[in-house]
């Protein structure tokens, strides 16, 4: 079994969900400070091109509201298109128990998410260590 990821020292589910439960908050901390972060990015690129006539303001609409607009869109679009930037936020965890342990892959586009799974044991298993019978790595 191939895998790139992390690990818990346990197959037992409801410690698993639990655990996951955390990394999910921690998942909406980080998206929320990037998403703020994102957003700020974009008023001060609005007001910079306003108060140089490159973009004319519309009538009706807040600077705020256009960037909040501009923002979820090129977020939608990053998510649908499965683009690797920091505007994706689709995070998916493969969870696979097997023997002792239970195996989380992570497929994310955007590494900054990737610092809520700190609270798992990195675990990476090749393809080479896979086929060494001997190899400890495996065998639990």
């Amino acid at each position: 079994m191939v895998i790139y990821g992390y690990r818990i020292n346990s197959i037992d589910m409801k410690e698993v969900w639990n655990k996951i439960a955390t990394v999910q908050k921690n998942l909406n901390k980080i998206a929320f400070k990037l998403y703020h972060e994102q957003l700020g990015k974009e008023i001060a690129f609005l007001c910079d091109n306003i108060t140089l006539n490159v973009l004319s303001r519309e009538d009706g609409i807040s600077i705020y509201d256009s960037a909040v607009q501009i923002l979820n869109q090129r977020i939608d679009a990053s998510q649908r298109a499965r683009s690797n930037t920091l505007y994706n936020y689709n995070v998916f965890a493969h969870i696979i128990p097997y023997k002792e342990y239970t195996y989380i892959k992570i497929v994310s586009a955007n590494q900054k998410l990737l610092k809520a799974f700190q609270i798992f044991e990195e675990y990476s298993l090749s393809e080479m260590e896979c086929k060494d019978p001997k190899n400890k790595r495996i065998q639990p």
